[in-house]
């Protein structure tokens, strides 16, 4: 038995030992094998640099290395270098969790495969070349980065953490996605899954104050979680005919102050209005019920008014969801709910044409004109 237990110690050290450490005039590296090695920080001079440029490897006693990670942490908290190019590093399949977080790079080239967690979080990142290759996108990789204002992801990818990965990035416009791609898709510089049933993220500092029914993909069905979470731009939002669900911190932190809801909808999440702090209208305009978690409302605005049908008024009350607010006659914004493979909607719905004097003018793909029965006749 003893014999044994000194083998497996024996064979411990082995391995341990097995792991070099050495240096380049600018990186410290690991080896991870007997070919391959991981940047684990920077030298002394290394970190004088302003800019610096990986390899595609390296080599160190007469042996050639491939460089193939950065590893969890290596540049974290720098405060010199502002570019990295890595675009020579064929072999980089990682760039490990925190590797840049609270440095001073600004413009970043990257092949590699996997972008791990928080990998630039709170850096200066205001230009990031995600080359063809990469593949993977961590949670919040590029969160609190407030100088990035365009983001372009490759065909390559295949894996966003997508409610986190530019969580906070507070002047981000746009975010555009290759064609290619078969797993994602953008348009008008939202993020949605490739068949554009689900809208991930429209960015902080999105170029629009009204979000009309034209302003999303017709086939949409749902809010991703945290789809216009810290929004800084955007008012209102008139959801398109045929959306359902809204995820988790759907509109939480946003400046919007109306949300114009659909009668298709189903269901909604938790926290979907937290810390909206200039929400002052919503409208559901669906008869029946929609399920509501029982967080749903949780931290958000203690006044606001609810619109719904005339019909369902008493169930919406009933709720106890909306305790605080003023829950009233129908969304007048009806023009956000109509469906856009009817090119007409006659006026024959209580709920709907229940507004004196109101005249309603919707232009989307289909011109759809809807008069209330008050002006109905009028010439």
């Amino acid at each position: 038995m003893k014999k044994y237990l000194s083998l497996l110690l024996t064979c411990a050290v082995a391995t341990t030992a097995h792991a070099l450490t050495f240096s380049s005039e600018t990186f410290n590296y690991e080896t991870v094998s007997s070919n391959e090695v991981k940047i684990t920080g920077l030298t002394t001079k290394g970190k004088t640099l302003t800019s610096i440029m990986i390899y595609a490897g390296t080599t160190y006693d007469g042996n050639y290395y491939r460089i193939t990670e950065i590893a969890d942490g290596a540049f974290k908290n720098n405060d010199a270098f502002t570019t990295c190019n890595m675009t020579p590093a064929s072999y980089l399949t990682r760039i490990g969790d925190e590797a840049f977080m609270n440095t001073r790079v600004s413009t970043v080239a990257t092949p590699a495969k996997v972008i791990g967690t928080r990998a630039f979080y709170g850096s200066r990142l205001s230009s990031i070349d995600l080359q063809d290759g990469v593949q993977e996108i961590g949670s919040y990789a590029f969160s609190e980065c407030s100088n990035l204002k365009t983001l372009t992801i490759p065909a390559s990818v295949t894996s966003i953490a997508h409610t986190t990965f530019v969580d906070k990035c507070i002047y981000l416009t746009e975010i555009v996605v290759d064609t290619k791609n078969t797993k994602y898709a953008s348009y008008l510089g939202m993020l949605y899954n490739k068949s554009f049933s689900t809208l991930y993220i429209c960015p902080a500092a999105y170029d629009g104050i009204n979000l009309y029914q034209t302003s999303f993909k017709p086939s949409v069905t749902g809010l991703g979680n945290g789809a216009f979470k810290d929004n800084r731009t955007i008012k209102s939002i008139h959801l398109p005919y045929g959306v359902l669900t809204v995820g988790n911190e759907a509109f939480a932190g946003a400046v919007v102050e109306g949300v114009w809801m659909p009668s298709t909808m189903l269901s909604f999440g938790k926290d979907v209005f937290s810390n909206c702090g200039s929400l002052k209208d919503v409208g559901i305009n669906a008869s029946t019920l929609p399920y509501f978690n029982d967080d749903m409302m949780r931290n958000a605005p203690a006044k606001a008014t609810l619109h719904v049908p005339y019909s369902a008024i008493n169930k919406y009350k009933g709720t106890g969801k909306f305790s605080g607010w003023t829950v009233t006659n129908g969304s007048y914004d009806i023009g956000t709910d109509i469906n856009p493979e009817v090119p007409t909607v006659e006026p024959s719905s209580p709920d709907i044409f229940n507004y004196p004097f109101v005249l309603i003018l919707h232009l989307s793909s289909k011109l759809n004109v809807i008069l209330s029965k008050e002006l109905k006749g009028c010439t």
